[in-house]
């Protein structure tokens, strides 16, 4: 490779330009054409069963049954947006927004005063009809789903004439190929299959990947931390299946004898030896053979007493620590507690950064075509303590913060109404009639409610 800090020399006698200067990043040979990862892609969809089946999906499943969004920042909160329907965004959706620190790359959300939800949009009809074929809910578990297995998605945007996206195609990684360049980086895409080949303008694809420290062009699956365990559990259960096809009894173990045998006496023991054990159903029989022959068994583990000892939930932990999971979300002893607190911690460390980069790339490549004050955002994956939080709401009213109605709000019950739209007052205050709290408790203006049980029972009426 050529000395990686000419680029910079290169750089500043362009005038601080990128454009004329060489990336130092492959061999001259690799750019202007396909450049081939370094991973099996097919292998890795190939692995697709077992428990790398249940950790993919379930993280798949997950990323697509989070709620993704869409929003416009506004210069000024009475700003009108035109041409769009929109609805308020809440106090605590604003929150969410303003404090992702990828969001606030945006100039217009970093700027803005206020944010309204988009209710109708192309880019919304395109993410719920993505094509004659495919779903939102496709779309996104599918995109996911190869991320997982192989790093790497790619989605072929179909523009119209007048260059907005009309349907989205998803693209089989191991069939796409990334076209490197020496000025651009990236200058294209290839689509090979068979002796086909197609090619597909850079502007034209969206390339979602997982982090990969050896290669800058493709992404890099959970599969190649878990190689080692895949293959062995594979062996383990093709060395099982061989049992029972071969014989349906491992006895783990020689026969002896001290006698010698001839060649037509070896293979008649042969023959009844599998006889006596052939088959599944003859599993755990044993043979009764004469000559003096002696059953001797091995003093070591065989493969088999591995897998029952521990060697398959050793490859269950790995592969389920690897996609970012928990044994106490399978585990049947698990209680309530450890469960939800299991869920949690996969919500926040496993599907949250999933999302962040989806919709960091969505907005990156795709919004931005329609309106450079348009941005995606998902909902918030992280389950909220609900004991704590209704714990909260009780001191909030009880301090005058807020009124019943306002956190029934927040928990999308309906409004109470009359006294309960007000805040109340605590008993150590006068009312503003100059009356004191304690004589209108539970009633009027000014009214009380000093138990935190009543209060919650208020919340939930």
């Amino acid at each position: 490779m050529a000395n990686p800090f000419s680029y910079e020399v290169q750089l500043k006698a362009a005038g601080g330009k990128r454009k004329g200067a060489l990336l130092p990043y492959l061999y001259p040979y690799q750019y202007g054409r396909e450049l081939h990862s370094d991973e099996d892609f097919y292998a890795m969809i190939n692995s697709y069963r077992s428990w790398i089946y249940v950790a993919s999906n379930k993280n798949a499943s997950t990323v697509a049954n989070t709620p993704l969004r869409l929003y416009v920042a506004k210069n000024n909160k009475s700003q009108r947006v035109k041409r769009v329907q929109t609805k308020a965004v809440d106090i605590k959706q604003e929150r969410f927004i303003r404090e992702n620190p990828f969001l606030n790359n945006i100039p217009a959300i970093r700027k803005a005063s206020s944010f309204e939800e988009v209710l109708d949009h192309p880019f919304l009809d395109l993410k719920t009809n993505v094509n004659p074929f495919v779903n939102s809910f496709d779309l996104f578990e599918m995109t996911q789903l190869y991320q997982e297995l192989t790093g790497n998605a790619f989605w072929h945007i179909l523009e119209d004439k007048f260059g907005v996206p009309r349907e989205i195609w998803l693209i089989p990684p191991q069939n796409c190929k990334i076209m490197p360049d020496a000025k651009k980086f990236i200058s294209g895409y290839k689509y090979i299959k068979s002796t086909e080949e197609i090619d597909l303008s850079e502007r034209s694809i969206i390339h979602f990947k997982m982090p990969n420290p050896k290669n800058q062009y493709y992404g890099s699956s959970p599969v190649t931390s878990i190689a080692e365990e895949y293959g062995l559990a594979k062996s383990i259960n093709e060395y099982e299946a061989a049992i029972f096809r071969n014989g349906g009894n491992n006895l783990n173990g020689v026969f002896e004898t001290d006698s010698e045998l001839g060649d037509h006496e070896f293979e008649r023991l042969k023959i009844e030896i599998k006889q006596m054990l052939g088959g599944a159903s003859k599993g755990g029989s044993m043979p009764l053979l004469d000559h003096g022959l002696k059953y001797k068994p091995f003093t070591n583990n065989s493969p088999k007493d591995m897998s029952y000892l521990g060697g398959r939930d050793r490859i269950k932990e790995a592969v389920l620590n690897a996609f970012g999971q928990a044994l106490g979300m399978y585990s049947s002893e698990a209680n309530r507690n450890n469960a939800d607190a299991a869920i949690a911690t996969f919500m926040q460390f496993t599907i949250q950064p999933r999302l962040r980069r989806i919709e960091e790339k969505l907005n990156e490549k795709m919004i931005w075509r329609y309106d450079e004050k348009l941005f995606v955002a998902y909902d918030n994956c992280i389950p909220s303590d609900k004991l704590f939080e209704l714990n909260q709401s009780v001191k909030h009213i009880q301090t005058s913060i807020t009124s019943v109605d306002e956190e029934r709000d927040k928990l999308g019950l309906p409004e109470l109404g009359g006294v309960f739209k007000q805040p109340f007052i605590p008993v150590n205050f006068t009312t503003p009639s100059g009356l004191l709290a304690s004589i209108a408790e539970g009633t009027g203006e000014g009214n009380v409610v000093s138990s935190p049980e009543k209060m919650k029972e208020i919340l939930n009426r």
